[in-house]
């Protein structure tokens, strides 16, 4: 697989491994009838517009961008597009001012996300129009219904559970089942700021964020999905802005994410800081995440919190058909096993989209170059170059696995360091400096690696970790066996790896 496109930091030439895999599962899902332009653009009557065909858009300009491809389904989606626009130049009907549906705003941001991912790898005239006249019709004429936006008691969900429903209306505004469902808007809008730089774009996000900001998080039934995708906004919003105040609060609030939210095999619940399924779209929320908070802040944690996402969130989420779906949050109440929900074993309908920004975003933050450092983020097969061409690295690697990742820098036009501090346990077969590796000329390094184990608790009931990996029940002989407590444990199943007509049954116990 090759990227296309130059990175900001770094150069992926060659990506194997783990990785690679799952970003080709990704894009022959996308290839399939369920993403066809047919398919994609929603009858009147669809409740979420520009959602599915944003979300569509997204994925496969996301992966278009990264390998050269967008797929079978691109031109045709990218074709059709300007039928299954209004007159205003947005999805679904022309807005009300008197009786707004969040899901409207909600879906057209995946509508401005696409087009912004479209425009900044290949510039055209007429996508930044589209992000114009979708921006100034849909958002910025109707930004100050916005600061009416009702900031909820719990109980509006009365499910605690996204059902993706309108449920009744509140002065004009028309609210959903996904409670906050209006703050993805901020990821959408704030990726257009980034390109449009207007004036006015830049005061609709405010008085969307002041309405964020004043949100009490505790008893909310926010959406998981939604509060994510807003803080992600946020994150961007306040680096274009260069306002440290509100990357602060996105800070806040993901700090609040991470301590409440995440289940025993670092999932998420569905619903925030209440015990309910997981969803494949906050997965990738909070890699993403992770992966900005620990390049803008350096904080180890979110670094530690990334692999562990990777490792047994993600490996459990995506589906053997290259999506991903909804599992039981593991570790509330009974629940002392990993498993699909039946009915949302995959959510074509989004989660199997975000699927694929979320694995090619995987790929854009293996590495973190941070001066004359190159920081391994996720150990993963690829080759790379560096600093314009001056260094290119080969990467091998048996992570999360106790093993060896060997680095073979074959070009070094200028010195640089390297920082392998990717497990709790490694020996490096060279000389170092602590945790980094000057290097001077081209060489091998081969970094022998071996995980700490760790016991774990939850609903009461005892849990193994090995390095980055959460282990379960010993299930088949493909997996290299751990043994505690007189238990032969594995780590977590590869899901992809299990037909889709035989998911629905599958368990593995992880806690004991």
């Amino acid at each position: 697989m090759r990227e296309v496109r130059k990175a900001d930091e770094y150069r992926i030439n060659e990506l194997g491994g783990d990785l690679a895999r799952r970003i080709g599962l990704c894009a022959k899902r996308m290839e399939s009838e369920d993403y066809s332009a047919e398919k994609i653009f929603q009858p009147e009557e669809y409740k979420w517009h520009g959602d599915w065909e944003g979300r569509a858009l997204l994925a496969m300009s996301s992966l278009k961008n990264f390998s050269g491809s967008g797929g079978a389904n691109y031109d045709p989606c990218w074709k059709q597009l300007d039928t299954a626009l209004n007159d205003q130049g947005y999805f679904g009907p022309v807005i009300d001012p008197e009786n707004v549906n969040e899901q409207q705003f909600a879906g057209n941001s995946w509508y401005l996300r696409a087009l912004c991912v479209e425009y900044e790898n290949r510039p055209r005239p007429d996508i930044l129009e589209k992000m114009k006249k979708a921006t100034e019709n849909l958002y910025i004429r109707n930004k100050e219904i916005f600061s009416e936006y009702p900031v909820r008691e719990t109980g509006e969900n009365e499910t605690n559970y996204a059902a993706g429903v309108l449920t009744r209306r509140v002065g004009h505004w028309t609210l959903s089942s996904d409670v906050g469902c209006v703050y993805i808007a901020l990821d959408g809008l704030s990726h257009a700021y980034k390109i449009l730089q207007a004036k006015e774009l830049e005061e609709t996000i405010r008085l969307l964020i002041a309405r964020f900001s004043a949100t009490d998080l505790s008893g909310r039934s926010f959406q998981t999905h939604a509060f994510l995708s807003g803080i992600r906004g946020l994150i961007r919003f306040s680096e274009i802005a260069a306002d440290e105040e509100i990357f602060e609060l996105a800070r806040k609030y993901f700090d609040y994410y991470t301590q409440t939210s995440i289940n025993y095999i670092y999932d998420n619940y569905g619903v925030l800081n209440y015990p309910s399924g997981s969803e494949g779209c906050a997965v990738v929320d909070e890699a993403m995440l992770c992966a900005a908070f620990y390049k803008r802040t350096k904080d180890e944690k979110y670094l530690a919190l990334y692999r562990k996402i990777y490792v047994n969130a993600i490996r459990v989420n995506q589906r053997h058909n290259g999506g991903m779906g909804c599992n039981v949050a593991v570790g509330t109440g009974d629940i002392n096993y990993v498993a699909s929900v039946p009915e949302f074993t995959e959510a074509v309908w989004c989660c199997s989209m975000r699927a694929c920004e979320g694995m090619v975003d995987f790929a854009r933050n293996l590495y973190c170059v941070e001066g004359d450092t190159v920081r391994v983020m996720l150990p993963n097969d690829n080759t790379s170059t560096f600093f314009e061409g001056d260094v290119r690295i080969e990467e091998k690697t048996d992570y999360p696995y106790d093993g060896y990742t060997v680095f073979r820098v074959t070009e070094c036009r200028r010195p640089f360091r390297l920082n392998i501090s990717f497990l709790d346990s490694y020996e490096i077969v060279r000389e170092t400096e602590g945790d980094e590796i000057t290097v001077r000329r081209p060489c091998t390094i081969v970094v022998r690696h071996f995980g700490k184990a760790r016991v774990r608790t939850a609903g009461g009931k005892r849990g193994y970790e090995y390095g980055d990996m959460v282990l379960g029940e010993s299930i088949g002989e493909k997996e290299k066996n751990y043994v505690f407590d007189n238990r032969k444990l594995q780590p977590l199943v590869h899901v992809d790896a299990i037909d889709m007509e035989d998911l629905p049954a599958f368990r593995q116990k992880v806690l004991f």
